[in-house]
């Protein structure tokens, strides 16, 4: 791999990172919440500066990125720490990295559907054939373009589809269809076989009609739900049999995992990859954001409600100070989990 591809890998794992952090940020500051720093990776720092008393940096692992508020994690009188607020303020603040993160995946899904997705326009094409079905074996060949069935002229249009099919159901014995294939007319006797369709039972010659065309933008946001939905589903089973089963654990990726395949992705397949990486990735990172451990987005929801159920029962919250350091033990615990998953990248790359 090139280091224009690693370079490449870097900067849109940084994307991604930002994409989350200034989804904290920005509600941040809709609602009025102090904003210490807004920083991208973690580590030391390669550059730095500041705009309107927020410091803002790029730092050297690209790991993560985070963003600082006043009396995020100690009690402050400020009436703009994050700690004075309600409680529907400090949610949505805590949801919107991982809410933007969703959104940067849906745009991108979106994207790739608009730009590289198919549809199947429904129209008297052979799009494919069934394996040993009666047209296959009588010579039809896909991309040819029916024109007549039994002398009854096929239109190229949905109702052409139909009228095909229909012909072809109710014909008895052998039909001739009539086709062109690359400007030449071409006919062919097919013996239909019967086959139970919804219960009934239906003459075929096995073929599949329709012709690839490039989706629309309108077809391709109709159809990005959908791939969303699947995508997420997959993530969760896969996280539910990690976290409970313990399977797959051998393939969890680090940052050097992560950008090494990101390169190798985008120089064999280019922006198509490009694109389906980031929806991947950036949907993958909200997800595992809200899992509802210490120093993770999720864990400080959790916290958030139990400070809630406290406050009903005791009639005080759970002092911020407490809460830090719960997040500073688990923000130790991911190190660990970084450095561990970093060497099996590692390992990985030296073995090939």
């Amino acid at each position: 791999m090139s280091f224009l591809y690693l370079l490449l890998a870097v900067v849109l794992l940084g994307i991604i990172i930002t994409a989350h952090e200034f989804g904290h940020y920005i509600v941040a500051r809709l609602t009025h919440v102090k904003v210490e720093e807004f920083a991208v990776g973690m580590g030391p720092k390669i550059v730095g500066w500041r705009k309107n008393g927020i410091d803002y940096s790029l730092r050297a692992i690209p790991l993560g990125g985070f963003c600082r508020f006043t009396g995020e994690d100690e009690k402050s009188d400020s009436p703009d720490a994050f700690s004075a607020q309600k409680r529907w303020k400090r949610f949505l603040i805590l949801f919107s990295g991982a809410g933007m993160n969703f959104v940067l995946a849906y745009v991108a899904i979106v994207l790739f559907l608009a730009i590289y997705g198919v549809t199947l326009a429904q129209v008297p094409q052979i799009y494919g054939l069934v394996e040993g079905a009666p047209a296959q074996e009588a010579g039809i060949e896909a991309g040819d373009v029916v024109v007549a069935v039994n002398g009854q002229a096929i239109s190229f249009d949905e109702a052409g589809l139909d009228a095909m099919t229909r012909a072809i159901d109710q014909s008895e014995g052998a039909v001739e269809i009539a086709v062109e294939r690359d400007g030449e007319a071409m006919t062919f006797t097919v013996e239909p076989e019967t086959a139970s369709v919804d219960g009934q039972e239906q003459r075929q010659i096995g073929v599949y009609l329709g012709r690839e065309e490039r989706a629309s933008f309108g077809e391709a946001l109709r159809a990005s739900g959908e791939r969303f939905a699947y995508y997420a589903t997959f993530m969760l089973d896969t996280l539910r049999d990690m976290l409970f089963k313990g399977e797959n654990l051998d393939q969890v990726m680090g940052p050097v995992g992560t950008i090494t395949s990101m390169g190798d992705q985008a120089q064999a397949y280019g922006m198509q990859a490009i694109l389906s990486m980031v929806a991947l990735i950036s949907l993958n990172l909200g997800i595992v954001n809200l899992l509802p451990l210490p120093a993770l987005d999720g864990g400080r929801l959790v916290f958030l409600l139990a400070d809630a159920i406290v406050v009903k029962l005791r009639g005080k919250p759970i002092p911020p100070e407490r809460e830090g350091m719960v997040h500073a033990v688990g923000l130790l615990l991911f190190i660990g989990v970084f450095i561990a998953v970093t060497y099996q990248d590692i390992m990985r790359l030296i073995a090939g």
